[in-house]
């Protein structure tokens, strides 16, 4: 194969994150619709990851979306950048005998909007606004 073939697919690897695609089926959970399958002080963890499989090492699933728009990629970005990022979590608590405990799920959105000129002038504004309470003696 050609250098550039490879190159790219060294860099599509590179950017993949294929360690949290088997958390993806967070995507399309809500909090009842957990409540229906893990039942506290019912359900094992032997039924939990026999549906989900098995959770990250720190005890939860996980699964992380990151949205940017095309725009970002263009020289315009120092005017104006977008993104928006999504978590979803669900960790699961068992007892001695491994049954569900406790559960907690979240899921957060996190939209950002700045830019490379605006993060400027605020560091600016805010030297200035230093200088003007404190003057020089």
């Amino acid at each position: 194969m050609k250098p550039a073939v490879w190159a790219a697919l060294l860099l599509c690897a590179c950017t993949s994150n294929f360690g949290d695609r088997e958390h993806q089926f967070l995507r399309d959970q809500t909090e009842e619709k957990i409540a229906q399958f893990a039942v506290r002080g019912k359900t094992t963890r032997a039924e939990v990851e026999a549906r989900f499989g098995r959770q990250n090492p720190f005890g939860c699933y996980a699964y992380h979306e990151v949205s940017l728009p095309l725009y970002n990629f263009l020289p315009t970005n120092f005017i104006y950048m977008k993104s928006e990022r999504r978590h979803w979590e669900w960790c699961v608590d068992y007892d001695g005998e491994g049954v569900v405990r406790d559960y907690r799920f979240t899921h957060k959105v996190e939209k950002d909007e700045r830019s490379v000129i605006r993060d400027a002038v605020g560091v600016i504004r805010k030297e200035a606004g230093k200088s003007l309470s404190q003057p020089e003696k």
